[in-house]
């Protein structure tokens, strides 16, 4: 499926989403978050930042992961309790 104006497609995050262990961010995620608990849903990955939001079983959003690939810089914010995590990861 080709890439829409934003740089992604509901095809490509779907194929982003199967393979969210492979990224930077996720030891990171897996350090902070029962990540059995929730489902990645990958919002938008180009190439110059990856935002990913955490839902639980429910399908509420809880967590907002954002990832600058540039500056290796990854933020995790919990929605009910502001930011959570703010470093270069890379």
């Amino acid at each position: 499926m080709a890439q829409n104006a934003t740089g992604n497609s509901s095809e490509d995050e779907n194929t982003t989403a199967a393979n969210t262990e492979q990224i930077p961010e996720y030891p990171i995620l897996n350090d902070n978050i029962d990540m059995s608990a929730y489902k990645l849903d990958v919002k938008e990955d180009n190439p110059h930042k990856r935002i990913v939001i955490l839902k639980n079983k429910q399908g509420e959003e809880k967590y907002k992961s954002i990832f600058i690939k540039k500056t290796g810089r990854m933020k995790l914010i919990e929605f009910d309790n502001g930011l959570l995590f703010n470093q270069v990861i890379e």
